[in-house]
C-alpha cells in the first residue's frame, strides 16, 4: 500500500514537472515573439494627451494644477493638461 501511494505521488509530481516545463517554455516563447517596445507605447500614450485649445483654457489649467481653481477643475486634471501643453511645446521645437 505504501509503495502504491509513493508511486502515485511520483507520477503526479512528474505530471506537474512536465506542466511547469511546458508553461515555462510557452512563457519564454510569448516573451520572445511579443516584445513590448516601450518607445512606441510612450509615443502612443502622448497622442492621447489633451493639450489646451486656447490660451484662456491653458491659464485655467495652470491655476487648477496649482490647486487654486475657482471653476471646480480638479488639481489632477490641471496637472495633466499642463503636462500635455509642455510636451506639445517640446514636439513643436
Amino acid at each position: 500500500m505504501v509503495d502504491n501511494l509513493a508511486h502515485k505521488i511520483r507520477t503526479e509530481m512528474d505530471k506537474l514537472k512536465r506542466r511547469i516545463t511546458n508553461l515555462e517554455s510557452w512563457n519564454k516563447e510569448m516573451y520572445e515573439n511579443h516584445k513590448i517596445e516601450v518607445a512606441k507605447l510612450k509615443h502612443k500614450l502622448e497622442e492621447y494627451n489633451m493639450p489646451s485649445k486656447t490660451p484662456k483654457q491653458a491659464r485655467a489649467m495652470r491655476v487648477a494644477a496649482a490647486g487654486k481653481s475657482t471653476l471646480g477643475i480638479p488639481k489632477k486634471v490641471g496637472k495633466e493638461f499642463v503636462k500635455a501643453d509642455k510636451s506639445k511645446k517640446k514636439s513643436k521645437k
